[in-house]
């Protein structure tokens, strides 16, 4: 587990780990982690400003990961997106 990372045990075979990713680049095959879905929020002409991801394994092994990206600047963002990881589709926003 990294310092920048919060891990949410389930129980005692599943887990949930929520990792902050700054220098992960979008598209890029040059990573130590690899995701099975990339989400840019955003305008995808700018500059990726956030990056953070969700692990959800149980006994060790990757069910569902994906990162997310948010496009902007050191500004307050009030959107809010809720993912279903099996559909890959957003179920709830306030955007």
């Amino acid at each position: 587990m990294s310092p920048d990372s919060l891990v949410r045990c389930i129980d005692e075979t599943y887990s949930i780990e929520i990792l902050n990713e700054p220098t992960y680049t979008f598209g890029s095959a040059d990573h130590s982690r690899r995701y099975m879905r990339e989400e840019i929020f955003g305008d995808h002409r700018y500059l990726v400003s956030s990056r953070h991801s969700v692990l959800c394994t149980c006994n060790a092994e990757t069910l569902a990961s994906v990162i997310f990206g948010a496009v902007g600047g050191a500004d307050f963002n009030s959107d809010t997106y809720v993912f279903d990881l099996e559909t890959g589709k957003v179920v709830s926003s306030s955007a």
